[in-house]
């Protein structure tokens, strides 16, 4: 398996409970990821008390084909301002863990992404990761991002 990380910091004109909020429901997400067609909770895990889980419905795209990936998720509140989000698809691991600060009257959130898939599969994966969240962060109100 190839490992491979981005990381991300954005400004974002929203009160820091709001924005982590918004990212704990991962069901918010179809609001900002250009790839999700569907979320649906899954049943809770009692041994894993703060995480929720979700099965994912992504529609793909390689140059003319497209087509649909189902894979699950899970969203852990690490603390009421952090949170970390795994995917998992059985070539693929994603986990995303994210920070949200107080900055003047806004929200910094920095996220580091690492991924995990088969070398054959590792450029498409990241490409389609690092692009996309670019995209979601953009789609925030009053977001400005630098890339790290």
């Amino acid at each position: 398996m190839a490992h491979r990380s981005f990381e991300h910091e954005i400004r974002i004109n929203a009160p820091v409970n709001t924005i982590c909020d918004f990212l704990a429901a991962q069901v918010n997400h179809t609001k900002i990821h250009p790839l999700i067609l569907a979320i649906e909770p899954l049943p809770d895990d009692p041994a894993r008390e703060h995480t929720r889980f979700y099965q994912i419905t992504d529609q793909l795209k390689f140059g003319p084909l497209t087509w649909k990936l189902k894979y699950k998720s899970a969203v852990t509140l690490i603390s009421p301002n952090e949170l970390m989000l795994e995917a998992f698809q059985s070539m693929l691991y994603l986990r995303n863990k994210t920070r949200c600060t107080p900055d003047g009257e806004g929200t910094r959130v920095q996220e580091s992404v690492t991924i995990q898939t088969s070398p054959l599969l590792m450029g498409y994966a990241f490409h389609e990761a690092d692009g996309k969240t670019n995209q979601e962060w953009h789609k925030l109100n009053g977001a400005k991002r630098s890339t790290q």
